[in-house]
């Protein structure tokens, strides 16, 4: 199968890494002829040399997307979109695969101002018409695109969960010591992650708690956020950091929180079940499908209960073994149902 993918999301932090694990598995387990588009001015440094790059000067929401693209995927049996574009028109001599990751945009309205919610609505709309079939990564995605777009069958739908990695590596991180008592909580400032909410509930609730924040906050500076957040006696904000100072804080750690009030699938619940950590995280039902009863839950909105559940770990090695959930998702197996997917419907449609 020659499979042309769109990467010109590559070197964005959570689609990026989606797009890279993509990659990887084709090239490592896979025959595919796998061809890669990139904007004109991306560093290809890191993309293996078996990919064949095609770079293009223009964005994915732009318009020649729907001429310019159309020539080109002549040449090719499959064109793979991992993130929302401005997609060429459905043709017989080539067929499209599109993954959505979520619709946060469209059903979180107090996060997002009402134009953008509008483009996505409509931007999404065209990708689904002329997408030949839609990955969701989980089957909550999936119930939003049939709860907001009603009009097409749901077996235009194939949920394909995201995998996971654990991170290696020798660790020299200069922050936390491994006798420090501490949770860690991974994510942006973005609304919807719900970052904000839980800091003023900790400070007012759980003084003791000291929360490593880990996540870039610079992007997403809002007229409620209008400086870079400070780190208290008991938040400490880390900016950006690397893969293995990420790890050393998650080895180290004795509990986690995930806040988020809307999530397509949410990787940082099974980066942390790697490292056996008691996790507390938001009642939502995106988490229920990953977790099911092996985590702890409390009210986003509240955080009502979350103050005993941090009490309850932070004089105690509590890890946990969640290798039950942990087996369930892999890269290797997202790759292989995408492309069993796509080999079925390319050559039997």
């Amino acid at each position: 199968m020659r499979l042309l993918i769109d990467g010109r999301m590559l070197h964005s932090s959570g689609v990026g890494v989606y797009i890279k694990q993509i990659i990887h598995e084709l090239v490592t387990d896979s025959n595919e002829n796998v061809t890669l588009i990139l904007n004109e001015t991306e560093s290809v440094e890191g993309i293996p040399e078996d990919i064949q790059i095609i770079k293009v000067n223009y964005g994915r929401f732009s318009i020649k997307n729907i001429f310019k693209l159309r020539k080109l995927l002549i040449n090719y049996d499959c064109y793979l979109i991992p993130n929302l574009a401005l997609t060429p028109f459905k043709s017989k001599k080539y067929k499209i695969f599109s993954t959505v990751h979520d619709l946060c945009p469209v059903r979180m309205r107090d996060c997002f101002p009402l134009h953008l919610s509008i483009a996505y609505w409509v931007l999404m709309l065209w990708q689904i018409i002329n997408s030949n079939k839609i990955f969701t990564i989980s089957g909550f995605t999936k119930k939003e695109l049939k709860c907001f777009y009603p009009f097409f069958n749901e077996n235009k739908y194939v949920v394909v969960h995201n995998g996971w990695e654990k991170k290696n590596g020798n660790i020299t991180f200069r922050g936390a010591e491994p006798s420090e008592i501490y949770g860690l909580c991974v994510g942006n400032v973005k609304k919807h992650k719900n970052i904000l909410p839980l800091i003023d509930y900790l400070n007012n609730y759980v003084p003791d708690a000291l929360i490593y924040i880990v996540g870039d906050y610079s992007n997403f500076k809002t007229k409620a956020i209008s400086d870079d957040p400070v780190s208290t006696k008991s938040i400490v904000f880390t900016g950006f950091i690397s893969d293995e100072e990420l790890d050393n804080l998650y080895k180290n750690a004795s509990f986690f929180i995930f806040p988020s009030r809307y999530e397509g699938f949410g990787l940082p619940l099974l980066e942390a079940m790697a490292y056996q950590l008691p996790i507390f995280a938001s009642n939502i039902e995106i988490f229920h499908e990953i977790a099911g009863e092996h985590i702890e839950y409390f009210d986003p909105y509240n955080f009502d209960g979350l103050n005993k559940m941090i009490s309850s770990v932070q004089k105690k090695d509590l890890r946990k073994d969640y290798s039950d959930v942990l087996k369930k998702f892999s890269w290797k197996k997202t790759v292989n149902s995408m492309l069993k997917v796509m080999n079925e419907y390319s050559f039997n449609k």
